[in-house]
């Protein structure tokens, strides 16, 4: 995510001011003067990730991300871990989901819920309460309290249950392109996000618990369609689908945080709350929580009083910008009237009085007709003398126009609109531009153009593009400069992903007003939040017209061009290998293997997986920054209620160890062989992991292979390569991923990884377990950065993993040599193994993992071994000889094993993406002076401290002091910046992950 000035600003952190800039972003893209029916547009993207700060240096931030299922329309709020190099645990989440939350609380007594009655009196969200055109508005007396109840979240009459309406998974609708916005304080912190429920939720971001939720009174005549009295009448359509902004305003002279939003493809409307007192207080009623309404807007009404101000507003896919404004000392809301205008057709920007809703004026572009309606899309705002208000407005519009309004007048009728550029061909613009300085005097203005908004536009195989136009180029300057994506191969470990590079053509600003780029055929830029920074536009594109068995849902790519040419730089730009450094190491290379020098050899875009994703978000690591994305495979899974564990197929588990028999007090070990096998084990035991200490079926705990509590060992995993979707937790120390447990995927010394490894007892090691996500068998790029499109876990058949003998240990080794024909494989050794008897699994290549030889003296040090992988029905080896295995499986059909019951007492994991697990009690953030501590507590009682200093010279030193009473300490924001990492020390070029006022902005 982007790293933002705001998050420093909450936690009283001072950083040297720089010119202001706001960006906002939109929902959706849509061709050149077509119309289209919102109520029936595709998913298309979805919303990006939101994040408790976006420098993630303190190694105790959360990501906050949002997901849906296509099946039946649920969604849901998760809450991740995210650690300081940029990864996110979604094995150990902060909470188990909201949605199950939200189910959890009474509809009647547990919720509170408010909206607006038709006279504009703010109202609990009760039948009572409504206004007898409201009531009438969702049913008759006998019904309509019903319908209300269930959108509360009453589920009494759901079919089947009361066979009346539609049933749910859970209370919580469906989030798709609603970004969650956080807003952290002293006492209380919350997340806000929109859903397909017709409410706005507030949610306790500690807990994941509903604070309250707000229905948008223009959204009640909607409310039926959620619950038809036929339950097969059901079609999904969309209520608060668009994303909020939050900023603290000036309101009569008042300083108060409040949220703003519209509704997507939901409605012609905008809303604002008063949410200052959210981070000390929770609402004591639904009737004083109904107070925080500010107002509604409709395109015929304002606070349901009957207005002609807003009447060219359309549906509000935008998020708006709050601002101060040049002619008032009042906050503004800045944001694009929307689409489907139908009073006059055209574009048009609004400003609004951010305390009363009131039009403080309306620029209109005149672009556009009723015959064939024209619609601004989401505004990015500039200050460009740094007194703190809005001097232009860049928008663009879905007849493919670029605007600049000029807002340095202190009178706003002054105001006035002009048309920067017009694309050819005509393809609609609707994500806010990037802004940026050029380096001649002006800004470079980026975008890019598609749409997925209605169902054809799957299959339109158009060429869209990416642009940077310059704003104040010389009268001269009339052309754009063309460069060239080609497709590339980037080779990593034993993997590859697809790259592309581009030509590096210079630009003559005498001559050219900017770049375009061509994308390849069907490929579109959709989804909030492209940038510039780092001297880079950053977006992400997503092509629906690729659709394989490997990649479902179309293929999405992160592209990073250079913003003054659209084209690539001389030296590497993009960490492909993971290594978290940018350096030549993630250069192409030629068919020998050697690095390509030049631009010829550097990567601007990689593949980042199927299905629909967001627009990349920028954070801050320790040493450098990258990018966190939210997805989704947007394809139906199994229902739930017919498919136990893991989705699409199941997992089997198999454990190893010696015979042992003692006579006259001499024990005698033989026969390393597979001592238990067990088939479907997800699905008997609707589990997603296996617990190895206090497993569901008793035959495959450790204590079977190691009897005695005080035998020393240690803990060896291989064929991580193969399977990326899982997690271990060893020792208790929480759940990491396979990729980077320990050292034992990246380690190329047997000595230093030996000596590396804990050594435990039964007594001490407390957990050993691994889980997985419920959508591990899902084909997509489970490693990210340097990975390919391939299963979570391996599909194998059962007799390459297990043939297995004290005198044959793999009698089918896999392509390279892997233990158990690439199964996730966990060795437990002795804790006197010496150094030299350890191998990598695959020569070379340590992403693989690491094992004791396979050699006569083997079953000297192993004592134990376990296996998990992916019983496809292909039953297909992964061996040298069957060339139709594949790494990109199909899921399978059925419903799996018969429901066992588990092991008295016994505690696999239950939960994958969809439980708690997270260890983290609490965390308390407190500032004093140049002094900012965060204090995270575990539910051990142990802790980490994080103190964060900011020097007189501007840099930050973060101090550390981790639970095992070891310490860790480094300055960022040196003047000198970091070469070694490509990282952005200085913090200059960094811009908001959040939409908000002000950010820093430079390229």
């Amino acid at each position: 995510m982007i790293f933002s000035l705001l998050q420093y600003l909450k936690r009283a952190v001072t950083i040297p001011r720089l010119l202001a800039v706001a960006l906002a972003a939109s929902a959706g893209t849509l061709l050149a003067t077509a119309t289209f029916t919102p109520a029936n547009q595709p998913n298309g993207w979805i919303a990006q990730t939101e994040v408790s700060d976006f420098d993630l240096s303190s190694n105790a931030e959360t990501v906050y991300e949002t997901d849906y299922e296509l099946a039946n329309y649920s969604g849901n709020l998760y809450a991740y871990p995210v650690f300081a190099d940029g990864r996110v645990d979604k094995s150990a989440e902060r909470w188990g989901g909201a949605a199950d939350n939200i189910t959890a609380q009474n509809y009647d007594t547990g919720r509170i819920i408010f909206t607006m009655k038709s006279d504009g009196t703010r109202i609990p969200f009760r039948w009572a309460s409504l206004a007898a055109a409201q009531q009438t508005a969702i049913g008759s007396s006998t019904t309509g309290p019903k319908i209300l109840d269930y959108v509360r979240g009453d589920r009494s009459n759901e079919n089947p249950s009361g066979a009346k309406f539609r049933a749910r998974i859970s209370a919580l609708g469906d989030i798709i392109h609603s970004r969650p916005y956080y807003v952290g304080g002293t006492t209380l912190s919350t997340v806000y996000v929109g859903a397909n429920d017709g409410m706005l939720h507030a949610i306790d971001a500690q807990t994941g618990n509903e604070r309250y939720a707000y229905v948008p009174s223009m959204l009640i005549p909607s409310l039926p369609g959620l619950a038809p009295v036929s339950p097969t009448a059901y079609t999904h359509t969309w209520f608060v689908d668009a994303s909020p902004n939050s900023a603290v305003a000036t309101i009569s002279g008042v300083s108060k945080r409040i949220l703003v939003g519209g509704l997507g493809a939901g409605g012609k409307g905008l809303y604002a709350l008063d949410i200052s007192a959210d981070t000390t207080t929770v609402p004591a009623s639904e009737t004083s929580a109904a107070g925080k309404i500010l107002w509604e807007i409709t395109n015929t009404t304002i606070n349901n009083v009957t207005s002609a101000s807003y009447a060219k507003l359309g549906y509000t896919y935008g998020i708006p910008v709050i601002a101060s404004v040049n002619s008032s000392t009042t906050t503004a809301v800045i944001v694009g009237n929307g689409y489907m205008n139908v009073s006059s057709g055209t574009a048009v920007l609004y400003v609004i009085d951010a305390g009363t809703g009131a039009l403080v004026r309306a620029i209109d572009t005149a672009s556009g007709s009723v015959a064939s309606p024209n619609g601004l899309s989401s505004p990015t705002a500039i200050d460009t003398n740094g007194d703190g208000k809005v001097d232009y407005v860049y928008a663009g519009d879905i007849d493919g126009n670029l605007w600049k309004f000029d807002l340095t007048s202190t009178s706003a009728a002054s105001w006035t609109a002009t048309k920067l550029h017009a694309t050819s061909p005509a393809q609609a613009i609707t994500g806010a531009p990037a802004v940026s300085s050029h380096p001649n005097g002006g800004y470079m203005i980026a975008f890019g153009t598609g749409r997925t908004f209605t169902a054809g536009d799957l299959t339109d195989t158009s060429v869209f593009y990416a642009y940077g136009i310059r704003d104040a180029a010389p009268g001269g300057a009339t052309t754009l400069l063309t460069q060239t994506l080609t497709a590339a191969t980037y080779t990593y470990g034993a993997g590859s992903v697809r790259v592309r590079t581009a030509t590096t053509t210079a630009p003559d600003w005498a001559v050219h007003k900017g770049w375009k780029v061509a994308l390849p055929a069907g490929e579109r830029i959709v989804g909030d939040g492209v940038y510039i920074a780092n001297g880079r536009f950053y977006f992400s594109s997503n092509n629906p017209t690729v659709n394989t068995t490997a990649v479902p849902g179309g293929e999405n790519w992160l592209h990073e061009l250079d913003y003054l040419t659209g084209g690539s730089r001389t030296t590497p730009f993009l960490d492909l290998n993971g290594d978290l450094l940018v350096n030549d190491t993630d250069r192409l290379t030629n068919a020998s293997g050697v690095a390509i020098t030049g631009s010829a050899g550097v990567a601007v875009a990689k593949l980042l997986g199927a299905g629909i994703s967001s627009q990349p978000v920028l954070v801050q690591l320790s040493a450098l920054n990258t990018t966190l994305f939210n997805s989704n495979p947007d394809i139906i899974f199994p229902p739930a209620s017919a498919e136990r564990g893991v989705y699409g197929g199941h997992f089997d588990v198999d454990i190893y160890y010696p015979t042992c028999t003692t006579k006259r007090g001499v024990t005698t070990c033989s026969g390393f062989q597979k001592q238990q096998h067990f088939h479907q084990y997800d699905d008997k035991f609707d589990v997603v992991g296996v617990d190895m200490l206090n497993a569901s079926s008793t035959t495959l705990n450790l204590v079977n292979a190691i009897a005695s509590t005080s035998t020393a060992f240690k803990v060896l995993v291989m064929n991580q390569f193969l399977n990326p979707a899982l997690s271990l937790d060893v020792g208790g120390a929480g759940h990491v991923s396979v990729k980077t447990y320990g050292v034992l995927a990246s380690q190329t010394n047997a000595a230093t990884l030996l000596a590396s490894l804990p050594t435990y007892t039964r007594s001490n090691i407390h957990t050993l377990e691994y889980k997985m996500p419920v959508d591990t068998f899902t084909p997509k790029n489970w490693w990210g950065t340097g990975g390919d499109v391939r299963n979570g876990l391996i599909p194998v058949n059962p007799g390459c993993v297990n043939g297995m003998s004290s005198t044959n240990l793999d009698p089918t080794p896999g392509r390279q040599g892997e233990r158990h024909d690439g199964a996730l494989t966990v060795q437990i050794i002795k804790d006197t193994t010496p150094a030299s008897v350890l191998e990598l699994n695959v020569a070379g290549k340590p992403e693989y993992g690491w094992r004791v030889k396979q050699d006569a003296n083997w079953a000297n040090y192993v004592l134990a071994e376990y296996t998990t992988y992916w019983h496809h029905p292909s039953n297909g080896c992964y061996t040298t000889a069957n060339t139709s295995w594949t790494q990109a499986a199909a899921s399978e059909t059925g419903t799996g094993g018969t429901a066992t019951t588990p092991a008295a007492g016994s505690d696999d994991p239950k939960g994958g993406s969809f439980t708690a697990t997270s260890a983290v009690a609490t965390v308390a953030t407190t500032t004093s002076g140049n002094v900012t501590t965060t204090v995270t507590t575990y539910v051990d009682n142990t802790k980490t401290t994080v103190t964060r200093t900011v020097n007189a010279d501007g840099t930050i030193t973060t101090y550390t002091v981790n639970p095992d009473g070891t310490t860790s300490s480094y300055t960022t924001a040196n003047p000198a910046g970091t070469i070694r990492s490509g990282g952005d020390e200085k913090r200059l070029q960094a811009q908001t992950g959040r939409i908000s006022w002000h950010e820093m902005f430079t390229p």
